[in-house]
Formats: structure tokens, C-alpha cells, sequence
């Protein structure tokens, strides 16, 4: 760690952090956030097979731009824990790049009206709703986290997506995102990045929706009408 970033309060280093990284890949984030929308049109447009594809595709690539050029490349310059969490980000954007051989996640926004307005509201709010929160309570536009290129709105956009899906997710798919949105967005707040508050409703709702799907009881097979002789 530089001698010069433990005279720095960590509120301030996080803050000088985002803004050097939004800088420095500008104009990437804008990019990245419009891929992760077009993976979002995909599944809603047409989804299907190819859908299914692009939305896991495009989310690994998303997932390993997080985990190699935030993390590692940036906070790993500073912090060494960046490694780490880069390294998990990388791991985990594998996992859902391997689903399009052996998984079998499907998003299906329209097998329910709850969930399709519930997912595409947890897709909002990562992706429109944080930002703009986060900018009228003064933060910078290079310090803006987007979905893509910042690893909070990205796993909660995940989320919001595992929301439209058919079958239920593998655990993984759940617990790494909601637990990192959580804990790194409890930790956020506390430092006064309080739009991070966002993405926790966001995780919880998902979480929510997601486990009141798997656990919800099977409809009765409707009786067959009588026969007539």
C-alpha cells in the first residue's frame, strides 16, 4: 500500500478511487452499461436459446471487466484485497459463461407478471435509479458507478435478471451477488454513500422474489370433467 494511503480516511481514498477509475476508462462504463441493457432487450424481445446466450455471455464478460480492470487493475493498486475480489468476480462471471454449455438458466421476463415488473424494476434501479441518486447527492460524474463497469449495480442487475428466471438458479448465482451487494453496500452507506441503500432493497426484493418462486406450492392438476357413457 503507498505510504500516502493510510494518511488518507478511507471515505475520502474510496471516493478518489472511483473517480480516478471512472477517468481513466472513460468512455468504457458508457459502453458497458449499453451492452448490459442490450442483453436485457434480447430476453425481453426475443427470448430463447440465443437469448439465453447473450444474456449469459454478455453478464460474464461484464462480471471479468469487474473483477480484472476494477479490482485488480485499481483497487489492487491500493489495496491488496482487490486480488481477491477481483479473482471472485472473475470466477463467478466463469460460472455463468460455462451455463451456456452445462447450466440451465432461462429468463423468461413473461412467465409472470409479478416477476417480470419486479426484475425489470431491480434492472432499473441498478442501472438508472443508483446513478442518478448517486449524482444528486453530489457525487461527481466520473465517480459514478454503472452497470458494467462498477461491481455493485452490476450484481444487483443480475439479480434482477436471475428474477426473470424459469427455473430456479443455482444458490450460487443467488448468494454471491446479494451477499456482496449487501455487505459491500452496508459498508458504502456507512461511509456516507448512502444511495448504496438502493441496491440493498434492490438484493433484498430479488432474494425475496427469487425464494418465494422455489418455495412456492405446485397448482393441483385440474380435475378432468366427467365422462358421459
Amino acid at each position: 500500500m503507498p505510504p500516502d494511503a493510510m494518511e488518507v480516511p478511507f471515505r475520502e481514498l474510496y471516493a478518489e478511487i472511483l473517480t480516478a477509475y471512472g477517468r481513466g476508462v472513460w468512455p468504457a462504463q458508457v459502453l458497458l452499461g449499453l451492452l448490459a441493457l442490450a442483453a436485457v432487450a434480447a430476453v425481453v424481445v426475443r427470448p430463447g436459446r440465443f437469448a439465453d446466450a447473450t444474456a449469459k455471455v454478455t453478464l460474464d464478460f461484464l462480471w471479468t471487466w469487474c473483477g480484472a480492470v476494477f479490482f485488480i487493475m485499481n483497487v489492487g493498486a491500493i489495496y491488496k484485497e482487490g486480488y481477491a475480489a477481483g479473482a471472485a468476480f472473475i470466477l463467478f462471471g466463469t460460472f455463468l459463461l460455462l451455463d451456456v454449455i452445462y447450466g440451465h438458466l432461462e429468463f423468461r421476463p413473461f412467465a409472470s407478471r409479478v416477476n417480470l415488473a419486479l426484475g425489470g424494476s431491480i434492472v432499473v434501479a441498478a442501472a438508472v435509479i443508483y446513478p442518478a441518486a448517486a449524482y444528486a447527492l453530489g457525487r461527481p460524474p466520473a465517480a459514478l458507478q454503472l452497470v458494467g463497469s462498477a461491481p455493485g449495480p452490476t450484481a444487483a442487475f443480475t439479480l434482477g435478471m436471475l428474477v426473470w428466471s424459469l427455473h430456479k438458479p443455482v444458490p450460487l448465482y443467488v448468494a454471491f451477488p446479494a451477499l456482496w451487494v449487501v455487505g459491500a453496500g452496508v459498508a458504502a452507506a456507512a461511509l456516507g454513500f448512502y444511495e448504496d441503500g438502493i441496491l440493498v432493497g434492490a438484493a433484498g426484493a430479488a432474494v425475496f422474489a427469487l425464494f418465494a418462486a422455489t418455495r412456492a406450492p405446485s397448482r393441483p392438476s385440474p380435475t378432468p370433467p366427467p365422462r358421459i357413457s
